[in-house]
């Protein structure tokens, strides 16, 4: 409607929001015609310098002309403490690099040159979701009582992780239960009182699988092959179950756990842009791209993570710093990542 009764540029005025979060057929939308996309702190702001006075979030300012291009001007205007000034960053950008479908369209502007070549290149590997499926964990409804359980109180009860909240220790690689059960029966749940629960099929549960914390920057990820459900974890298992085996997931969990995901997710999949924070969902973690290693790198990895593992069961803290070091040097070889590329993952 507004290019019919434009025959110039067309300019939005919107919160930040719409540029990485729930807008993807907007973004889609706007794409072809897309020229300029601008961002502006405005949260946090002093007055006397706030670019938006009266509005109490940051702001974007798309710019949209008749003519379709592939070329984008970008630029983020930011306060800078230190200098207690506006500080303004402007380059251009072929809109085919920065905004993909991959993301739902997101106009990410945290983007910068060396992201994108690093994105090429973990893009020549395959997704999460092409080889793992990922799942939820028990959602009890309005039933949490009758469901969870700090013993074991009969044969249907099962071993649970709650969550660190709970008592659980929480690591990457292994944690620690804190003692608490899950009662699996549907047959408890009482419809007609109106008590409700989402239940998963168990043979999610009876297999091994890792589990990833949803909550928490960055987030941790370990091995479970003991426990059975979990409450507020996603879990993540081969989706041919015969291939889902405790060896099979050892060989993806370095890179899992390893700082190239996290830089990932919150770079590319989740981005955060000013005070605008998307949480990891499964739809971000299925798009990680993860290389399948065989040979000696696989052998290396497992070696490896069997030694973390087995420190963390004897010792919750012990340290394993040195093989979590060789570990994530193996993941960065095998997406073949240089050393300023690294510096920039670990934000060195």
């Amino acid at each position: 409607m507004a290019f019919t009764i434009s025959k110039g540029s067309i300019a939005y005025v919107l919160p930040d929001s719409i540029l990485i979060k729930d807008f993807a057929k907007t973004r889609r939308l706007l794409l072809p015609n897309l020229s300029h996309l601008l961002w502006y702190q405005n949260i946090g702001v002093p007055e006397g310098i706030r670019p938006f006075r009266d509005v109490e979030h940051d702001v974007c300012v798309i710019v949209t002309d008749q003519q379709p291009g592939e070329c984008l001007a970008c630029s983020t205007t930011s306060y800078a403490a230190q200098t207690r000034a506006l500080e303004v960053r402007k380059w251009q950008v072929q809109k085919s690099d920065m905004i993909l479908e991959e993301f739902e369209y997101a106009f990410n502007l945290m983007l910068k040159d060396e992201d994108l070549s690093i994105l090429k290149k973990l893009r020549q590997f395959p997704r999460v979701d092409s080889f793992l499926q990922c799942h939820e964990g028990i959602h009890t409804g309005n039933v949490r009582e009758l469901l969870f359980k700090q013993n074991a109180g009969s044969k249907t009860c099962k071993p649970l992780f709650y969550g660190g909240g709970a008592g659980d220790v929480i690591c990457n690689y292994a944690s620690q239960r804190s003692g608490w059960f899950v009662n699996y029966r549907k047959d408890i749940i009482d419809k007609k009182k109106g008590e409700y629960a989402s239940l998963r099929d168990e043979d999610i549960f009876r297999l091994p699988k890792i589990y990833i914390s949803r909550t928490g920057n960055p987030f941790k990820a370990f091995l479970d092959e003991q426990s059975y459900a979990s409450n507020n974890f996603f879990s993540l298992q081969y989706t041919d179950r015969r291939q889902n085996t405790v060896e099979n997931l050892k060989a993806v969990l370095p890179f899992i756990v390893s700082p190239v995901a996290q830089y990932f997710v919150r770079k590319f999949a989740a981005p955060r842009l000013g005070n605008t924070f998307v949480e990891t969902k499964i739809i971000h973690l299925l798009k990680l791209r993860v290389p399948q290693v065989g040979g000696a790198v696989r052998n290396k990895l497992t070696m490896l993570v069997d030694k973390i593992i087995e420190k963390r069961r004897t010792e919750i803290a012990g340290d394993t710093s040195e093989w979590e070091r060789e570990a994530n040097t193996l993941v960065y070889e095998s997406y073949g990542l240089c050393e300023f590329e690294i510096s920039l993952i670990e934000g060195r």
